[in-house]
């Protein structure tokens, strides 16, 4: 064991055997420091490129192993994610003093720092360098997108923003996209909902809901509903969901209503069905509206049918009397509109009690 040597300090080392008549040839130097836990270096200068949204370049001087007194193995670069508390490494090799580390996330603060290692000792080389990646697109989108509230002309959204993780960015606002479900995306409707400064930051790092509506819509149709969170690029769309607004009366009378007397106390009513697209609703019947056409007070009596029938029997009506009829849909939410007035007098009948004079 050699003794008495200066601590941090690299020594080079050989041995040669001796006689008396003196020593031999030497070895090779051997190179070694004392007390390697305790050897300190100044740090190295270390640059950085301009940050993308993904990556960054790093470079930093070479150790020299001289003054480490053995070779270097390589070099560590140490990342720390402020936005999100994590630690990660990347290695090199002793032939790199530089890297593109293209594994960042958009818009986040980092810390980096180099440490170099030998076979024997590892140390940080460097001061810490801090920059922040740029914006991006957002990578998740919005979450939770539901109805709050649904009437037959409009709905009401209701969803949570991207988390501040996968907002990537200054939120900016929303798009949606709607359109009816059965119709082509070229004939889509769009808007933007922009987001304020004061509520961008609220809303990039806080689990809120925000609420939006669509109006104008026609009744009971379903409607394809996208929505996506953009700050300097789109991010990604929520999936097409689908939502139907609530039912509406017809707003449609059935077509074509005839009538003819079939006795002299009754009219029998037809019609055709009111078009699918004007029901508003699940059609649950028919009502037929008649009274006196030549009595201005007499009361008006209804006559309901099923939604698969399209014709009603008006009975009990008086003899050689005129009546005007009116024919309407319904569903859940009430009557639709009546047709137009048409006009059936029944048949005349014989006389009730006819004169025995001859």
């Amino acid at each position: 064991m050699i003794q008495g040597l200066e601590k941090s300090k690299v020594y080079k080392i050989a041995v040669a055997g001796y006689t008396s008549k003196g020593h031999g040839n030497f070895s090779e130097d051997v190179i070694a420091v004392t007390n390697m836990d305790d050897f300190t270096i100044e740090p190295v200068n270390i640059t950085s490129s301009v940050p993308s949204s993904t990556g960054v370049g790093l470079k930093w001087e070479a150790l020299d192993p001289n003054k480490l007194g053995e070779a270097v193995s390589g070099y560590r670069v140490e990342i720390y994610d402020s936005l999100r508390g994590e630690r990660f490494n990347y290695t090199v090799n002793s032939s790199m003093t530089g890297v593109d580390l293209n594994i960042l996330k958009p818009f986040t603060p980092y810390q980096f720092r180099v440490f170099g290692f030998t076979n024997s000792w590892e140390k940080n080389i460097t001061d810490i360098i801090s920059l922040k990646t740029q914006e991006d697109a957002p990578s998740e989108p919005p979450r939770n997108l539901s109805v709050q509230h649904s009437t037959a002309s409009a709905l009401t959204f209701q969803l949570k923003p991207v988390d501040k993780y996968h907002i990537n960015g200054v939120l900016q606002g929303y798009k949606v996209k709607y359109g009816e479900s059965k119709s082509l995306n070229d004939t889509w409707k769009s808007f933007v909902i922009n987001v304020t400064h004061a509520k961008r930051r609220k809303r990039s790092i806080e689990n809120k809901t925000f609420s939006f509506n669509l109006e104008g819509l026609k009744p009971y149709t379903p409607y394809t509903v996208i929505v996506l969170a953009f700050t300097v690029k789109d991010g990604v769309p929520t999936l097409a969901a689908n939502f139907t607004t609530a039912e509406d009366v017809p707003d449609h009378p059935p077509p074509n209503v005839t009538a003819f007397n079939t006795s002299s106390t009754s009219i029998n009513v037809t019609w055709e069905p009111i078009p699918p697209d004007h029901v508003n609703g699940i059609l649950l019947g028919y009502h037929v509206k008649y009274r006196r056409h030549d009595k201005a007070n007499d009361n008006i009596t209804m006559v309901t049918v099923n939604s698969t029938t399209l014709h009603a029997e008006l009975e009990g009506l008086g003899n050689y009397k005129e009546y005007s009829i009116q024919v309407a849909g319904s569903t859940v939410v009430g009557l639709g509109n009546f047709s137009e007035h048409i006009f059936v007098r029944t048949e005349q009948d014989a006389p009730f009690n006819p004169s025995r004079k001859f």
